[in-house]
């Protein structure tokens, strides 16, 4: 406790877990008590850090800014380098983000290019860690570092396969499907029906005919 004489403008302040407080006598008698903004900030291991202090905790930097607040500023590589939020440099032959997340303002910056908080929920509730791939009916899934669910690939009973950059791709077998994802989210599962040839006029030199939808289901893609 820190205290300045006892007349009138007297002064007493007293450090409690970490905020100061200040009890004042005033010209009227009167004794007023106030919190003052806490200049320190505890890190990771509950070592107190002074306002304007910086250091390392993990892959990220922090600093204790004004009130008494731990801030993210930048991400530290496995090598020791400091990357700005939004800096993506090669190291070690892999690339490194530096990631910001605006709503999460405590911690958000990852060195990793992830962000843990981030995970997903299948149409389940289950919750999927980032990277993991799991199967939905004739879907299947993968949960991105943003904590995003991404349609990924169509299954078949004997044979997965993935939709190409226009949306669609027909693979070979008895029978032969598609599967389409559209603009909208949904995706279409398509089982074909492919003529013969001499069916196709193939044998009589007339143009060949395209493949003729036997059945269509289709799936929301909204998760």
């Amino acid at each position: 406790m820190e205290s300045v004489n006892s007349g009138i403008g007297s002064l007493t302040t007293k450090s409690e877990h970490g905020v100061k407080r200040e009890c004042k006598k005033e010209a009227n008698g009167s004794i007023t008590l106030k919190s003052l903004p806490k200049t320190s900030c505890q890190d990771y291991d509950g070592r107190s850090r002074a306002q304007g202090s910086k250091w390392t905790e993990g892959s990220l930097q922090f600093e204790c800014i004004e009130g008494g607040i731990k801030k993210a500023i930048a991400c530290v590589t496995p090598s020791g380098k400091l990357l700005a939020p939004g800096e993506v440099v090669p190291e070690n032959g892999k690339i490194i983000e530096c990631e910001k997340d605006d709503n999460d303002k405590s911690t958000v910056i990852d060195g990793t290019g992830r962000n843990h908080r981030a995970n997903c929920k299948d149409h389940n509730g289950q919750n999927r860690t980032q990277g993991s791939i799991w199967v939905e009916g004739p879907l299947q899934y993968t949960c991105d570092k943003k904590g995003t669910v991404l349609f990924i690939n169509c299954v078949t009973p004997n044979r997965m396969y993935n939709i190409l950059s226009n949306g669609a791709n027909v693979i070979q077998g008895k029978p032969p499907m598609e599967c389409i994802q559209h603009a909208d989210g949904m995706v279409s599962i398509t089982v074909l029906h492919v003529h013969r040839d001499f069916m196709c006029g193939r044998r009589h030199r007339s143009k060949k005919c395209q493949p003729t939808p036997l059945s269509r289901y289709c799936l929301d893609n909204d998760t």
